[in-house]
């Protein structure tokens, strides 16, 4: 069961199906069963697409996975189960979203069909400076909007909304880049931090961060959403701000600060993003 969970890598599977389902406390205006109960049903149909998006991902990377440490485990399955793995779970991702509604599957597909341009090897975008991150910026919007629609119509306001988680999702990658700098000279993968160094791209990725963290300032100012949601992201980027100003002088040198960076950093956000969604069952 461990090896199961490494392989198909389930925990990040988990953290990631986060930034879809997350577009459900924004959509709804408070908490019934009823919600509760189809928003599991879209849980499960948003896991299986997150895990399709992975499965693809290793099969495509099967030359590379090797080189880098971090992923060396997905190389004990051999490249043709994560083609299966991949076919699968689109299939049952798209056998749940057709019975929550069809109409979702263009941005299903949408979405898939990004992932795969991102993953294919030489030609696929993860290959490119910046273009990589474009990717991640445009299809959080798309994830985030696939889950809002399950429960409201698509609006400006959503679209706003999501472009924070968009802003937040690419700033990561940028930081993914970083930590993956070693093993993709080796790959001769061209990926901004290779072209531009690890310093540069990783005051970019945090000038992203910044930039996040204005934007969702203004969306309070704006009355556009309430203090009680704004906040808790406010500080999280607080402590993001300490811890980057305590590690980013060791990034070079040092892989392992890079790493320990990203978790800290995302637990933040995390907890963040907790908080607020206590916050909205319990104020109304």
């Amino acid at each position: 069961m461990r090896h199961l969970i490494k392989t198909l890598r389930l925990f990040e599977a988990f953290l990631m199906t986060g930034f879809f389902m997350i577009a459900m406390i924004f959509a709804v205006p408070e908490l019934t069963w009823h919600i509760v109960g189809r928003g599991a049903l879209t849980f499960f149909a948003v896991f299986f697409l997150v895990l399709s998006i992975y499965a693809f991902n290793a099969f495509c990377g099967k030359k590379y996975d090797f080189i880098n440490e971090r992923l060396a485990f997905l190389q004990n399955t051999h490249p043709a189960n994560y083609f299966v793995f991949s076919f699968l779970f689109f299939m049952a991702s798209v056998f749940l979203f057709l019975f929550i509604d069809k109409s979702l599957l263009f941005y299903v597909i949408s979405i898939q069909f990004l992932w795969i341009v991102y993953s294919l090897p030489f030609i696929g975008l993860k290959n490119f400076p910046f273009v990589g991150t474009v990717l991640h910026l445009m299809t959080q919007i798309l994830h985030f909007n696939l889950v809002y629609a399950v429960f409201a119509p698509v609006s400006l306001y959503s679209v706003l909304v999501s472009v924070y988680f968009a802003f937040l999702f690419a700033a990561g990658h940028l930081h993914h880049e970083v930590i993956d700098y070693e093993s993709d000279i080796k790959s001769d993968i061209k990926t901004s931090a290779v072209i531009f160094g690890i310093r540069f791209v990783s005051m970019l990725s945090f000038s992203v961060f910044i930039v996040t963290t204005i934007y969702i300032s203004v969306l309070y100012v704006l009355n556009m959403i309430p203090l009680f949601l704004a906040l808790p992201l406010i500080v999280a980027f607080l402590l993001h701000l300490f811890i980057f100003l305590k590690a980013y002088s060791k990034f070079v040198d040092d892989a392992s600060s890079r790493l320990s960076y990203q978790r800290n950093y995302r637990l933040f956000y995390f907890f963040g993003c907790v908080a607020f969604v206590i916050m909205k069952i319990f104020i109304k």
